[in-house]
C-alpha cells in the first residue's frame, strides 16, 4: 500500500502571509498475515494468528526537514475455545495489536515533535457465551485486561503565550496505559417482531510512565 500526501500550509493576517510550509509525505506499507486453527480434542480448538507490517516513510518540507522513519511492527493472537456444554462455549484469547507511527505536519511543530512512534495494544480476554430457550436467547460475559504501550495521544501547544490563537496540534507517543474490566451482552427474542437487549460493562483504567512534560496524564 502506498500513500502520498502533498500539503501547503499558509498562515496569514489581513491578506498577508507571515508563515508558510510546503511538505511532501509518502508512506509505503507492506504487510503479511496468517492464521491456523488446530483441533485438540472434541469440542476444543486452538487458533494461532500473526501479522507483520513494515512501513517506510519519507517526509520533506520547505523548512529543510528531511525524515525517513521506519516502522517494523509485529502482532498476533492465540485463542483457545472449549465447548463447556451443549450450546455453551468458553474461550481465552491473548493478542497483540498495533497502530503505525507517522509524522506531524505544521509550521510550528518542533523538530522533536515531528515524528511519533507506533502504538501497541496487548490484551487478554476470557469469557463464556451461549444460547438458551431454543436459541431465542443469547448471553455472553467476558473479563479482559488491556495494556497500551507508547499510547498515541493528541496534544495542543500554545507556541506564543501572548497570542491566544497560536496553537499547534500534534500526535505524540507519550505514556503507558492499563485497563481491565468485565462486560456482558444479553439478547432475547420474545416474538418474531420483538427483541430485547441488555448490555453492561465496568472498566477501570490508569495511565502511567508519562514523560516528565506530561505528568498530568498520570492517574
Amino acid at each position: 500500500q502506498r500513500l502520498s500526501e502533498d500539503s501547503a500550509i499558509r498562515e496569514s493576517s489581513e491578506g498577508a502571509v507571515y508563515r508558510a510550509l510546503d511538505s511532501d509525505y509518502e508512506a509505503i506499507t507492506v504487510a503479511g498475515f496468517g492464521e491456523v486453527e488446530i483441533p485438540l480434542e472434541r469440542g476444543t480448538a486452538l487458533s494461532i494468528g500473526g501479522r507483520y507490517e513494515r512501513r517506510a516513510m519519507q517526509y520533506d518540507d520547505s523548512a529543510r526537514s528531511s525524515l525517513d522513519p521506519l516502522n517494523s511492527m509485529l502482532g498476533g493472537n492465540v485463542s483457545l475455545t472449549h465447548d463447556i456444554a451443549d450450546r455453551v462455549r468458553g474461550y481465552i484469547t491473548l493478542a497483540r495489536g498495533f497502530k503505525g507511527g507517522g509524522v506531524n505536519p505544521g509550521t510550528r511543530v518542533q523538530p522533536e515533535q515531528r515524528v511519533f512512534e507506533p502504538e501497541y495494544l496487548v490484551s487478554a480476554e476470557a469469557g463464556v457465551k451461549g444460547d438458551w430457550w431454543q436459541r431465542r436467547g443469547l448471553s455472553e460475559v467476558a473479563a479482559f485486561y488491556q495494556r497500551r504501550e507508547d499510547a498515541q495521544l493528541k496534544f495542543a501547544f500554545q507556541n506564543d503565550p501572548s497570542d491566544p490563537l497560536a496553537f499547534t496540534y500534534v500526535t505524540r507517543s507519550v505514556a503507558e496505559a492499563n485497563g481491565w474490566g468485565i462486560e456482558t451482552t444479553n439478547r432475547i427474542r420474545l416474538v418474531e417482531w420483538l427483541e430485547l437487549f441488555a448490555t453492561g460493562a465496568l472498566l477501570l483504567a490508569e495511565s502511567r510512565d508519562a514523560h516528565p512534560e506530561n505528568e498530568h496524564l498520570r492517574g
